[in-house]
């Protein structure tokens, strides 16, 4: 363990990059993984390989890998399978360092294809080319300006690195924790890892210090030891967040066909990753949540919620969750009480969760943000507020002719401008305190202002407690491992 990020620069920083298989044709592999490099305005050398053509997309194409002058860093094969080998074994003799295989047909078609893959691992572990694949999606990588991928993509770039042994799922999950405003540095669709493993990328990630958050799509483990040893070690550093595909007898046997994988039993995975500190999500719109918020939010140094709202019946399902997820939404302090008294209505609450029932204050919400974290009353804060979306609410008015559309326009603009003034609010306390802060709405206006910021919007009430209490689990595993290393 311990590998030095340098070990893995041909990969994810390049200083040039062959693409064999290019086309002109956007329909084919080759073609469109070549746009999708030029698309990532990558900034070293590239060389589209096809003996068939002098140019593609614009630039001089080569025969093949051996007429390309000097040293290559990366190549990316999407030709068949039988031709990939025979690249292969040129690229070893060229001394390229690092290989992308998209190419499929090898071990998971059995056979032949798992002759062929054989020769892979043997051509990786003789040379020492850091290989992906085969029959993966590719790498991306936003300090490369790498987007070496078969299918268009525009992932968020930010502190996240992935790996994925299913390379169509992985770009499910990079586009979908990209909508929320999260965003990567690095991923990976690792394919059948015939040379690299799912345990080599999660070393190198555990080092990497772009990568503030490392998840994981995980049919099978094929080192058991070593991809404990390595969780141990990476989930001490930062947040690991896996999903373990494989659970049932149907599950197991499509990985198995899929990437050949061996998916092993997911009660002894969950055993692992309760030992390891990993964060296992269940599904993979919980592995969007836990990712975006982990990626957003510093860890709450306690169980203690506050929740702001102006909805009671949306309050109290915050509550409910945050006591069914074994969080606290503690009393408010009777001097907290008082301070809020002399700011908020008088039909107020007058308790956690603070409801301010339906008041447009904007500078009230802020400021009971505030007062909590400045009396040390709760560690994170959430914003319950608005369970349908508020910014579009006055559209439907258009349709009643007593309404000017001048009126209708006023309407609609501030009930714009009362929702992205409340997101701003919210993002400012997070900002002012350094303490998470998450806000539950379906507000549209909403969702803009804070894509951008440090604070996770969810659609319910549990979504956003479920991300709290993964938080608070893995704040408690570190204080525990000080604690025991201590001793």
């Amino acid at each position: 363990m311990g590998r030095q990020e340098s070990d893995f620069d041909a990969l994810f920083k390049p200083r040039n990059i062959a693409v064999v298989g290019a086309s002109n044709t956007f329909g084919k592999i080759g073609g469109a993984t070549l746009a999708a490099v030029l698309s990532g305005e990558f900034r070293g050398e590239i060389y589209p390989v096809n003996p068939y053509e002098n140019e593609v997309l614009g630039l001089k194409t080569y025969p093949n890998i051996s007429s390309i002058p000097g040293d290559i860093d990366l190549v990316v094969l999407t030709v068949p399978a039988n031709t990939a080998l025979e690249v292969l074994r040129e690229c070893e003799r060229k001394g390229v360092k690092a290989c992308i295989m998209i190419t499929a047909g090898f071990k998971e078609v059995g056979g032949e294809g798992e002759k062929m893959q054989n020769e892979v691992s043997e051509i990786g572990r003789r040379s020492g080319m850091k290989i992906v694949g085969p029959n993966c999606m590719g790498v991306y990588s936003a300090s490369g300006n790498l987007i070496a991928i078969m299918s268009p993509v525009n992932p968020n770039k930010g502190n996240i690195a992935m790996v994925s042994q299913s390379g169509t799922l992985g770009m499910v999950l990079m586009d979908s924790i990209s909508r929320t405003g999260a965003g990567f540095t690095k991923f990976v669709s690792s394919g059948n890892e015939a040379v690299l493993k799912l345990e080599d990328y999660l070393d190198y990630y555990s080092s990497d210090l772009e990568a503030r958050v490392v998840v994981a799509f995980i049919e099978g483990v094929r080192d058991g030891k070593r991809f404990r040893d390595i969780a141990r070690e990476l989930s001490r550093k930062k947040p690991f967040i896996a999903i373990k595909a494989g659970k049932t007898k149907a599950g197991s046997e499509a990985a198995h066909s899929h990437t050949s994988s061996i998916a092993g039993s997911i009660q002894v995975f969950r055993s692992v990753a309760k030992q390891t500190g990993i964060i296992l999500a269940e599904n993979s719109d919980e592995l969007v949540d836990y990712a975006t918020a982990f990626a957003k939010c510093p860890l709450p140094e306690g169980r203690r919620v506050g929740i702001l709202s102006g909805a009671g019946g949306w309050a109290v399902l915050s509550a409910d969750a945050c006591e069914e997820y074994g969080l606290q939404v503690p009393p408010l302090p009777a001097n907290v009480v008082d301070k809020i008294s002399e700011l908020a209505p008088s039909y107020w609450s007058r308790r956690n969760p603070i409801d301010l029932v339906s008041s447009l204050d904007i500078n009230l919400f802020k400021l009971c943000g505030e007062i909590l974290f400045e009396e040390d009353v709760v560690d994170t804060l959430l914003y319950a507020y608005i369970a349908y979306d508020f910014s579009s609410s006055f559209d439907p008015l258009s349709k009643i002719s007593i309404f000017s559309e001048e009126e209708i326009e006023t309407f609609k603009k501030g009930s714009r401008w009362f929702m992205r003034t409340l997101a701003e609010s919210a993002s400012s306390v997070s900002e002012k305190y350094g303490k998470p802060v998450l806000f539950v709405t379906r507000d549209s206006e909403v969702y803009n202002v804070l894509r951008n910021s440090r604070v996770p919007v969810f659609g319910s009430p549990i979504r956003a407690v479920k991300c709290i209490a993964k938080m608070v689990e893995y704040q408690e595993y570190l204080e525990r491992i000080m604690k025991a290393e201590n001793k």
